[in-house]
């Protein structure tokens, strides 16, 4: 039983080629009485921009990771589940500093910074709750992706494949993993 389900979307790009649309950011969405706002946001999502492969998802699971989780609630189980929807591989962190949108006093400056904000149970940066957290990946096998399947936990990677888009059986699927990582 789901008793609270909020959603959030982020739409990311790549801070060179974009700049200050590099990403659209959406407040949270209250499920299911703001089902239709979700709708009309996630119709008005156009896949564009972004130079050539890869792209500045990173950072873009940084804002995500930072974003405003609701506290656990007492005698209730919780899962802060981010799902990164990607056809490429990504950029080094701080690929995009060299754009005047790119936030250095933010984003973390590595790899291993960006780990330690998912965080493990002894770590003091986390951003995300240890045993509540899931990241479903939608990417290719290739790196950055590989590398947050073995060096993570609570990673699930299903392989996407560039300019094949989605069939419908596909998303059953993807409805699959993400209510299996509950």
């Amino acid at each position: 039983r789901i008793d609270n389900l909020r959603i959030k979307i982020l739409v990311f790009r790549d801070y060179l080629s974009d700049g200050a649309y590099f990403m659209e950011e959406s407040d949270f969405f209250q499920m299911p009485e703001e089902k239709e706002d979700l709708r009309t946001v996630m119709q008005g999502i156009i896949a564009s921009g972004g130079g050539d492969e890869p792209e500045d998802a990173l950072e873009a699971l940084a804002y995500a990771m930072s974003s405003d989780w609701q506290p656990p609630r007492s005698g209730t189980a919780r899962r802060q589940i981010i799902s990164v929807w990607t056809d490429a591989s990504a950029h080094d962190l701080g690929f995009g500093k060299g754009s005047e949108y790119y936030d250095s006093d933010f984003l973390p400056g590595s790899f291993q910074a960006l780990t330690d904000w998912w965080g493990d149970d002894k770590t003091e940066d986390s951003r995300m709750d240890y045993t509540s957290k899931r990241l479903a990946l939608f990417a290719p096998e290739t790196e950055p992706w590989l590398k947050l399947k073995r060096c993570w936990d609570h990673v699930f990677l299903t392989p996407s494949i560039a300019g094949q888009g989605m069939k419908e059986s596909e998303y059953e699927e993807v409805i699959q993993l993400i209510v299996n990582t509950i």
